[in-house]
């Protein structure tokens, strides 16, 4: 269904390092379920969202410059798997991304707006990988540690993110290195959230409504916010 209206119910930050935007936030969410044939429900049940990844096509466009080979926004892909010897469920496990797109032709907004983890830090053992691929010596040692070190791995998360969509900004030397077809192998996929239902349907009809808060949790000196109750808190009139 479609999001018909969304309603502030708090807004607040948590603390003063807390920017408006990321700050703490509830908010009654409205969808219309006429477009889905409005099916039955009851208060407390639950809904599944699958949550897009909040970000510019000129944000994405950027990211995808970096990449190997000239890759566009709106090109399309498609994915196979040619290894017989490996299990799908060893794939769903170790490479959940790629079996989103496997033998499905997908455009690239798609694939990095709705499918891709791309504010999820990177894996240690993605780490271990991409220092192979660094041309400068400081940030292949950075890597390698950060690939076997624990330790080291955990500060580097507070102290700077270490997500995906930043990885160009703190390892330069990867642009250029960087395949598709490794970001498919090692990144994870956006999953479902499970919601409960706020509303009754026989007193909203064809909408069903949900109480949803932001979720904040801190990495050091640093707030973060859900990627899923970010984009319901955030959403606008239309989005589904």
């Amino acid at each position: 269904g479609a999001i018909t209206t969304k309603d502030d119910v708090i807004i607040s930050k948590a603390d003063h390092n807390v920017s408006y935007e990321n700050g703490r936030r509830t908010c009654l969410i409205k969808i219309d379920l006429n477009g889905c044939g409005s099916p039955p429900y009851e208060p407390g049940d639950h809904v599944r969202v699958f949550p897009r990844n909040i970000m510019s096509k000129g944000t994405l466009q950027n990211f995808l410059d970096h990449l190997k080979g000239d890759l566009f926004v709106d090109d399309q892909i498609y994915a196979s798997f040619a290894d017989d010897k490996t299990a799908m469920s060893t794939l769903n496990v170790h490479a959940p991304l790629l079996v989103t797109v496997l033998d499905t032709l997908v455009c690239l907004e798609e694939l990095f707006i709705e499918r891709a983890a791309v504010f999820n830090t990177i894996s240690m053992e993605a780490c271990q990988d991409l220092s192979f691929l660094a041309q400068e010596e400081h940030e292949r040692k950075a890597l390698m540690e950060f690939g076997w070190n624990e330790e080291k791995y955990d500060k580097a998360k507070i102290e700077c993110g270490m997500k995906w969509i930043q990885i160009f900004d703190l390892f330069p030397s990867l642009s250029k290195m960087v395949s598709l077809e490794f970001l498919l192998c090692n990144m994870k996929s956006n999953h479902a959230r499970s919601y409960s239902v706020s509303s009754c349907k026989a007193f909203v009809g064809s909408e069903l409504h949900l109480i949803v808060g932001r979720f904040l949790y801190s990495q050091g000196d640093k707030i973060d916010v859900g990627v899923c109750s970010n984009y319901l808190t955030s959403s606008n009139q239309g989005m589904i």
